[in-house]
Parts: structure tokens; C-alpha cells; sequence
């Protein structure tokens, strides 16, 4: 399910007030350059204005009849006010650039923050492809309206406003036969303005598609190959680059309409100076001087105007971007501290959960909680003891993980109903719960980097000897001794080199090196041996004494020896109690037992 941004395309010269106070709030870190950059705008337009006014005085200098060293110091002058226009140019590129960089840097980190802070909920229904789009092409079109088009508008408005102020002043009368065809340009940046807008969203939102189609394939080339589905999976990818092959090539023909049309409105003007400013001069009502500093000025006129196609494609690009990032930067993130969020008091680790009901639909019941209809769980209640264990055990979709899950406040629980050391887990500093929480998920993520820093990735800080301690307690010492570089082996993207009950030890080696109070493992030994996980288990004992854990497992084996065991059955409390005392009361946990009994006497039967 993607993350869907609805937004209406601007008109032409309207910014919506959100993406206006997002370049406001950007460019407000970089207000010294702006100013920088917008003077030395203005003083390139002086300079560039300048010159057809000394290209009259120099024409009229010579029908009067002047000496060559008159006519030679205005072109010394020229030339001067050209190079020192050329100066002023340069530095307001460099300047408004920059600050186009540094609001593209400060807009990626902003969102690679923000992202950081989403809680599981916004990745379960966001593409990973639409994501890295947003991050890499959304951006860079930021940037790009940020710096070259903000830069060019500025532009363009003062080399307009110069322009026609220095025309009036030579002719109010050809500046209005000269100005006559271009409120046919503003009829037609209107008309395609929008469609500018909303080919841009287009465009971003397939790249978007093309970008996570890649992200899946490659992560799961395993099974596309060992499926044969490589033909399928490149119809699709084709398929979809077609579409963006043929919304690109509509965007390159509308690009390609809007330069020649402004050119020709352009150009129509030049002809109407050229026929009324040519009689004005046979008519003695305009010197020649005057009629050529004109048309220079009316020339200074005809790149901002070819120009401003451009200028709207990249606007409106950026607006899309900004649209589509914005959207992100909106989403609330549930993993932040409120105002009146407190320390965690103590770190003895005891864990209270009261009557808790919870559903992903987000449907409020009567009290304010999730509605029980289509909830995960309902009505969960559970107190685990400082320094005890607690064994979660029950069928597929009973609720076990999304519980373990609201502990660590990777799903927001409602108030109220989940507590650490007596502290409503919602009102806990969110640094200080994690930091009492270790960890463990099913599916272990590791980074593409050493070992040693896989298992150090909580506390970068750790000395060498306790990541090898932990090693040991996990059973990995002497599997990690056999890779060429040891601890300092690289296990390559998402941990690939390593097997999956590798992969599992380093996550837990991961958890234990931050020392926390409560230790979470979510069915993750499920990958290893029986043999290696009764060691681990034995080794976890002793290491983890007085630390509170929780154990997810369908294994009998790993549950037994808990200090109660909690049987989850749709959402609910169905059992509580020790192995033996479940075993005694006969109903799901024995009927688990029973059934693993069988399995194992099966195996032993055909091994």
C-alpha cells in the first residue's frame, strides 16, 4: 500500500501557503546569501541595462560628428560595465546555488529525520521505492527550484521590470506596440501550467513505482529466480517504464510547444518594433540612437521570456517534489516525547499490562480504545516480575509479537494499559524505554558491515572483549573464528553471508552488549538446532541473571523452564500458569506439548 499524496495543481503564480512557509523556513537559514545573491541580481540588471544606453549615447556621440576619442572611451566604458556585470552574474549564481545545495542538504537530512522517527505503522502501508524517490529524485527537483528557478524568477522579474522602465523612458508609445502580443503569453502559461504540475506528479510517482519494482527484485531475486520468473518479473518492470517512457516523452512535447510558441511571441514583438520603431525614426519622432538602444533593451527581454518555459517545467516539478516530500514531513510520528514525558525511575524491569485492546484498523470502541472487532488483542492483562521469565506461546496470529512489540513502543498502546516499573509506557522518555529494552524480532536484520559493529551497534563504545563474551554466550565463537576476518568479517547486505541461526546469535549478541533490564526474543532462535538453543538458553541464564525476559517461541523446549507461561488464543488470555500446572489443566498448552511429542516420535521413527 503506498503512501498516496493528494494534491491539487497550483495556478499559475499560486504556491499553496504549506509549500510557501517550507521555502520561506529553508531559505530562512540561508537569508544572508539570498540577500547576497538577489544584490548582486540587481546589480547585474544595472549593468546589463547600462549598456544599450551607452550604445545610444556612442551612436549619437558619432552622428554628431564626434572624434574617435570620444567614441573610444564609451567603449572602453562598455566594455568595463560588461565585465563588471559578468563579475556581479557569476557571484549570484555561486551565491543562490549554494543556498539551493544547502536547502536540497538540509530538506534530505530533515526527511531521513523525520523518517528515522515513524513508527512500523507508516513503513506497513509505504513502498521502500516510493521512499528512496522521494529521498534521491524529489529532492534534487527541490533543489532545482530552489536555486536555478528561483534564481531565474528573480531574474526574470528584474530584467523585465529594468527593461520596460528603461523603454518607457525612450518611448511610451513603442513600448506599448512593443508589450502588445505578450498577454498572449500569460494565456498560455496559464493554460499549461497546470498540465506542467500534474505531468510532474506523474512522472515522480512511476519513477517512484520503477524505483521499488528494482528495491523488490533485487531483495528477492532468490525466489524470482527460483521460481523462473525472470520473463514476468522484466514484462512488469518493462511495463512500467514504458509508462514513464510515454509521460517523459508527453512532458518533452509540451516542453517542446512551449519554447517555440514564447520564442515566436517574442520574436512578434521585434517585428512590431522593427515596422512602427523604423517609421517613428523616418518620421523624426525617435533618434536613431534611440530606436537601437530599444531594440536592445527589447533583446535583453527575449531570453527571460524563451526562458520562462523552462522555468515553469522546473517550478512546477519542484512544487510536485515539495508536494510529495511535505507529505512525509506531515505524517505524525507516534516516537516522540510529549511535554510531559518523564525518566524512567528505576530499571528493575517489571512489566504490567492491563486490559489491553488493540487493533491496526485504528477503530475507537465505546472507551476510547481500539474497537475489539478486528483488534489483535483484547483485553490482555499480564504482570511479569523483576528478574522472572515470561514464556508467550500460541498459534499463528494470536497477537504475540504485536505485543511484545507495544513494550518497546514500536506501535503506540493506548494509555493506560501498558506499564514499566509502574510508568505508563506513552509517558515514558522514548530514549530511556528503549534503552532498557532489548530486543530480538523474528526476522533479524543485520547491517552491511562487520560483525563486531553488527553486535557493538547500540553501544558503539563496547571494548572488544565483552563483543567476544557475548559471542560465546550465543554459541558463535567458534563459527565466527572460522570466517577469514573474524570478528571484523564484513556479512554483506541484510547479512547474506551468514545463515539464518547466524544471523539470529548476532541479533541477540546485539541486544545483550546494551545491557538492558528486560530482554524480548521473539521466536528468535528458531532458526538454530534444538541442541544449540538449549545452550544458548543455558548461557542466557547465567548471563542474564536479574534481567526481566520475555520468550515468543513454539517450542516447547525453550518455554518449559519459564517462570509462567501465557497462552495467547485470538487475541486473548486463554492460559497462565507453569509448564507443569498447564500440563495438569489439560487444554491448549497440553494440546501443544501433545502435539510436539508426536512430531519428535514421528521424526524419530523415519530418521
Amino acid at each position: 500500500m503506498t503512501h498516496d499524496t493528494q494534491a491539487r495543481s497550483p495556478r499559475l503564480g499560486h504556491i499553496s501557503r504549506t509549500n510557501l512557509q517550507a521555502i520561506v523556513g529553508y531559505y530562512r537559514r540561508y537569508r544572508l546569501a539570498v540577500a547576497g545573491g538577489l544584490a548582486a541580481l540587481i546589480a547585474t540588471n544595472a549593468c546589463v541595462m547600462a549598456v544599450p544606453w551607452l550604445l545610444k549615447w556612442a551612436i549619437e556621440a558619432i552622428g554628431s560628428g564626434a572624434g574617435w576619442t570620444s567614441v573610444g572611451r564609451l567603449a572602453a566604458v562598455i566594455a568595463a560595465v560588461a565585465l563588471l556585470g559578468g563579475a556581479f552574474r557569476t557571484a549570484s549564481r555561486v551565491v543562490i546555488y549554494w543556498a539551493g545545495r544547502g536547502v536540497e542538504y538540509d530538506i534530505r537530512n530533515d526527511l531521513f529525520r523525520h523518517l528515522l522517527r515513524l513508527t512500523p505503522s507508516f513503513y506497513d502501508r509505504t513502498r521502500v521505492g516510493d521512499i528512496l524517490s522521494r529521498a534521491i529524485n524529489d529532492t534534487s527537483d527541490i533543489r532545482m527550484l530552489i536555486g536555478p528557478g528561483i534564481l531565474q524568477v528573480m531574474n526574470t522579474a528584474i530584467a523585465y521590470a529594468a527593461a520596460i522602465t528603461m523603454m518607457v523612458l525612450l518611448s511610451p508609445f513603442l513600448t506599448l506596440c512593443a508589450l502588445a502580443p505578450y498577454p498572449l503569453m500569460v494565456l498560455f502559461t496559464k493554460r499549461y501550467t497546470r498540465r506542467l504540475y500534474d505531468l510532474s506528479t506523474r512522472i515522480q510517482e512511476t519513477l517512484a513505482g520503477i524505483s521499488t519494482r528494482v528495491q523488490e527484485t533485487v531483495s528477492g531475486i532468490t525466489v524470482v529466480q527460483a521460481y523462473v520468473q525472470e520473463d514476468s518479473t522484466q514484462s512488469a518492470f518493462e511495463a512500467e517504464c514504458d509508462a514513464y517512457y510515454r509521460q517523459s516523452m508527453e512532458m518533452v512535447r509540451v516542453r517542446g510547444v512551449i519554447y517555440p510558441l514564447l520564442g515566436t511571441i517574442a520574436s512578434i514583438a521585434t517585428l512590431i518594433v522593427l515596422g512602427v520603431g523604423g517609421r517613428e525614426v523616418i518620421l523624426g519622432r525617435l533618434t536613431l540612437g534611440d530606436f537601437v538602444a530599444f531594440n536592445a533593451y527589447l533583446g535583453l527581454l527575449l531570453w527571460p521570456t524563451i526562458a520562462m518555459g523552462w522555468i515553469l517545467t522546473v517550478i512546477q516539478r519542484g512544487l510536485a517534489a515539495l508536494t510529495r516530500i511535505q507529505a512525509i514531513l506531515a505524517t505524525p510520528s507516534e516516537a516522540t516525547d510529549g511535554p510531559d514525558a518523564v525518566s524512567l525511575p528505576t530499571r528493575a524491569g517489571r512489566i504490567e499490562i492491563r486490559g489491553l485492546t488493540f487493533g491496526y484498523d485504528g477503530a475507537p470502541a465505546d472507551d476510547g480504545r481500539p474497537a475489539a472487532s478486528g483488534s489483535v488483542l483484547n483485553e490482555v492483562s499480564i504482570t511479569v516480575e523483576p528478574g522472572t521469565t515470561c514464556a508467550i506461546v500460541g498459534r499463528t496470529g494470536s497477537g504475540k509479537s504485536t505485543l511484545v512489540r507495544m513494550l518497546a513502543r514500536l506501535y503506540r498502546p493506548p494509555d493506560g494499559c501498558v506499564f514499566i516499573d509502574g510508568v505508563d509506557v506513552n509517558r515514558l522518555r522514548l530514549a530511556d524505554l528503549r534503552a532498557c529494552i532489548g530486543f530480538v524480532p523474528q526476522e533479524s536484520f543485520l547491517f552491511s558491515t562487520t560483525i563486531a559493529e553488527n553486535i557493538a551497534f547500540g553501544r558503539p563504545d563496547t571494548p572488544p572483549h565483552e563483543i567476544e563474551r557475548w559471542c560465546e554466550v550465543v554459541r558463535l565463537t567458534e563459527e565466527v573464528a572460522a570466517f577469514p576476518g573474524g570478528l571484523e568479517s564484513v556479512v554483506g547486505e541484510r547479512g547474506i553471508t551468514l545463515s539464518g541461526g547466524q544471523r539470529q546469535r548476532v541479533a541477540l549478541a546485539r541486544a545483550l552488549c546494551v545491557g538492558p533490564a528486560i530482554l524480548i526474543l521473539d521466536d528468535s532462535l528458531s532458526a538454530v538446532d534444538t541442541e544449540t538453543e538449549e545452550a544458548i538458553l543455558g548461557a542466557l541464564e547465567e548471563a542474564t541473571r536479574g534481567m526481566t525476559k520475555i520468550l515468543i517461541s513454539h517450542r516447547v523446549s525453550t518455554v518449559r523452564d519459564a517462570d509462567q507461561i501465557v497462552v495467547l488464543d485470538d487475541g486473548r488470555v486463554a492460559e497462565r500458569g507453569t509448564h507443569t500446572e498447564l500440563i495438569r489443566a489439560g487444554g491448549l498448552y497440553a494440546d501443544l506439548v501433545e502435539r510436539q511429542r508426536l512430531e519428535e516420535e514421528l521424526e524419530a521413527v523415519e530418521g
